[in-house]
């Protein structure tokens, strides 16, 4: 990495209003503080608790006791094809999805009008990849935690952030959408993009989501909905056992307000569904 591009100081990226969002990933406690190890590194302590975890390069490693779901689908973001995964095929995606052309620029405007990033907002970026639709936040001044299980996917996110000078405002963290290592009421929103499909657990998600949103903060989803077709329900039907499941608009509605989110916004385009949520 470049001195131009070089990430900042585990001191900067800790400041105390970075810890005042963080939370315990083996007891949930609030009140973590940050010990430098070095220039890049730190270790962090639970006020409750003797667990400790670690901060370098700008990822915080917080899975503590919780394991990733074991998907195929989930597997393949930990091999080192996954840091194509933005390069190659994001970009397109959308657009193959809906029918229509839908380039990155229209859905990440459509992101930034759903949830509102502006500086002193914060928000968890969920199933993050290379962090696309974190750095976008960031970008219009949000503090960001950009959540994966995956360290290449977060290195990404760390190089990335650094190439467009909007690391200081990006977290990466080591942890999974169904415990997020975060403070209750704590967040503006959440953000997944297209992650709902492979996540595994899908209730515990959403009920994380709904946990760390404050009162009227506003989370965005765009994920796939069920084949239109015949084949196109039997082409996903031959995937699902991987681990990549689609619903029906009306099945992601249920789930997605099962534990206190309203739907604010709907926007459907062949089986591309975009959802705003409120919390309640």
């Amino acid at each position: 990495m470049s001195r131009l591009h070089a990430a900042p100081s585990a001191d900067a990226l800790l400041s105390p209003e970075v810890l005042s969002f963080l939370a315990c990933p083996w007891c949930g406690a609030e009140g973590i503080t940050a010990n430098p190890t070095s220039h890049h590194a730190a270790t962090l302590a639970c006020s409750a608790c003797p667990k400790t975890t670690t901060f370098a390069n700008g990822i915080w490693r917080a899975m503590g006791p919780h394991k990733r779901q074991l998907s195929i689908a989930q597997l393949t973001n930990v091999w080192p094809t996954a840091i194509f995964y933005e390069s190659l095929w994001r970009p397109g995606a959308l657009s193959r999805f809906s029918g229509r052309p839908f380039p990155l620029s229209e859905e990440l405007g459509e992101m930034c009008a759903a949830v509102r990033p502006a500086p002193g907002t914060a928000f968890v970026d969920i199933a993050c990849s290379e962090g696309l639709y974190g750095r976008t936040l960031a970008a219009n001044g949000a503090l960001v935690f950009t959540v994966d299980h995956s360290i290449p996917m977060l290195k990404k996110v760390a190089r990335r952030s650094a190439a467009e000078h909007v690391h200081s405002r990006v977290i990466a963290v080591q942890a999974v959408a169904q415990h997020l290592p975060f403070v209750t009421k704590s967040m503006n929103g959440t953000v997944i993009g297209g992650s709902f499909n492979e996540i595994g657990n899908r209730t515990e998600a959403v009920e994380e989501m709904h946990r760390v949103t404050r009162a009227g903060g506003t989370s965005f989803s765009m994920h796939l909905l069920q084949g239109r077709t015949p084949l196109g329900r039997f082409l996903q039907s031959l995937v699902k056992p991987s681990g990549i499941v689609s619903d029906t608009a009306d099945g992601w509605r249920r789930d997605l307000t099962a534990t206190g989110l309203r739907v604010e916004t709907d926007h459907i385009d062949r089986v591309v569904q975009r959802l705003t949520l409120r919390a309640t």
